[in-house]
């Protein structure tokens, strides 16, 4: 017994050391000034919050010619932990004709103070947003912890016609207790780019462009980057199994077959969600590796909602 409660105060010691060396570094990493973003950016309030985002329907933004799509729909995409807005480029250089946007949602907007949110609230940002644009048959698309806000998004909002889960990631609440750990040795980001930890988690590692990402890097040093992703794993929410029982949309999961950071979740959540499919030779950026076989499945996946 004596033992079990010296291993005890051992670990909560380790675990206190930790978060204080954490919070130093999310000092250290802090800005005095935001990065530079791309003339595409806009910023839109929506619940008290000046969230960054792209629309391609804004007469800031020229797409590039692409084939013609079916232009009536929406596609609003939504990135997971340690993204950025950049991350879709890829994606949405094949899709240039469709109305795309692109919804900043962990540090909401990048240059706000730090907030408290959970999934759900962030959903609830989104939904508003949409609301704000007048977004109408509109497509979700949440990639990795993304997929938890977006499916949070897809009930609260009407405008939502369908949601696409990209190489979903399931954070379980028991997993908080090592998440300091997780944060400042794994992703020090203070002393390693974050484009060279991404590398490692693609299968061929060519596919992050300079652009994207050199994106990633600036958003990992603006304010305050890792306490704002800290503070929404931290904030309690309901379980994500649960969310996707009470959507009423139609649902399609893609599946990386190489992914390196998918958290043996696949089998719980294909016996929820019907639809689903495997991208091969593709670790979890999806986007960065497969944008073509990618923009294929949500045309795909789009058409088939909108002629049921």
């Amino acid at each position: 017994m004596i033992f079990i409660l010296l291993a005890l105060l051992s670990f909560i010691a380790y675990m206190l050391r930790k978060c204080i060396q954490l919070v130093r570094e999310v000092k250290a990493s802090r800005r005095t000034e935001p990065y530079d973003t791309p003339v595409e950016t806009e910023f839109v309030e929506a619940l008290g919050f000046r969230v960054r985002i792209t629309d391609s329907k804004s007469a800031l933004y020229t797409p590039a010619p692409a084939p013609s799509v079916e232009a009536s729909n929406s596609i609003v995409f939504i990135h997971g932990l340690f993204g950025c807005l950049e991350t879709w480029i890829p994606v949405q250089q094949e899709l240039s004709q469709q109305h795309i946007l692109r919804i900043v949602t962990i540090n909401l907007g990048e240059d706000s103070s730090l907030q408290p949110l959970n999934w759900t609230a962030q959903a609830s940002v989104v939904a508003k947003i949409l609301d704000v644009l007048d977004v109408s048959n509109t497509f979700i698309v949440g990639h990795g912890s993304g997929a938890m806000v977006a499916a949070r998004a897809a009930i609260f909002s009407e405008r939502v016609r369908g949601v696409v889960f990209l190489a979903p990631i399931i954070h379980r609440y028991w997993t908080l207790a090592l998440l300091p750990w997780l944060v400042s040795s794994k992703m020090r980001f203070t002393h390693a780019s974050i484009s060279d930890r991404m590398r490692k988690h693609h299968k061929n590692p060519g596919t992050l462009a300079p652009e994207v990402a050199a994106a990633h890097n600036a958003a990992a040093c603006s304010i305050p980057f890792l306490a704002a992703i800290l503070s929404t794993v931290a904030k309690k929410d309901s379980p994500f199994i649960q969310v996707l029982s009470n959507i009423k949309v139609p649902m399609h999961i893609v599946w990386a077959d190489r992914d390196t950071f998918q958290h043996s979740c696949e089998k719980e959540l294909d016996g929820i969600v019907s639809s689903s499919e495997t991208i091969a030779d593709s670790d979890h950026w999806i986007q960065h590796e497969q944008p073509k076989v990618l923009t294929g499945i949500l045309l795909k996946f789009i058409g088939s909602v909108m002629h049921t």
